[in-house]
């Protein structure tokens, strides 16, 4: 799978959206690719980006297999360790992931200059979790943001 980041984006966007995307990455790419995208959003702009929340797991087990047994017990095993696992299809770049609600939000909470609008488990086709990040400092005093109450 080629580098996010290494991709000329031509510019800042005011909404970026990616679905099933981060589903079948690393955590290490996870974080990677989302700072990256963040930092192609105009001041405000959002971004939307899709993830296999624990309704994944039940998919997988009750409905049909995303990837194989030994893949997904490994998918399980640093799931329940970390907050998200993967494993790669054998003999491919990309794979399968799963990931806590809890760790996608703690991975977002460390991308500078952004906030967290939104984490909707199962928000996207009722199948995979949904965060909403804006790039609106969370640290900001709202006292100068332009929109004053």
């Amino acid at each position: 799978m080629p580098e996010l980041t290494a991709v000329d984006l031509g510019g800042r966007f005011d909404v970026i959206w990616v679905g099933s995307l981060f589903t079948h990455v690393e955590r290490a790419k996870t974080e990677r690719w989302l700072g990256f995208l963040c930092q192609h959003l105009n001041n405000d702009g959002i971004l939307l980006a899709s993830f296999h929340g624990l309704w994944a797991r039940e998919v997988h087990l009750r409905h049909y297999p995303m990837i194989g047994p030994d893949e997904w017990a490994k998918i399980e095993r640093d799931c329940a360790e970390t907050g998200y696992g993967f494993a790669h299809h054998p003999g491919q770049d990309n794979g399968v992931s799963l990931s806590r609600a809890s760790t996608i939000v703690d991975l977002c909470c460390a991308i500078p200059g952004t906030r967290i609008l939104a984490y909707s488990e199962r928000g996207w086709a009722e199948h995979q979790d949904v965060v909403t990040l804006a790039r609106t400092d969370r640290l900001q005093d709202w006292t100068s943001a332009a929109i004053r109450y």
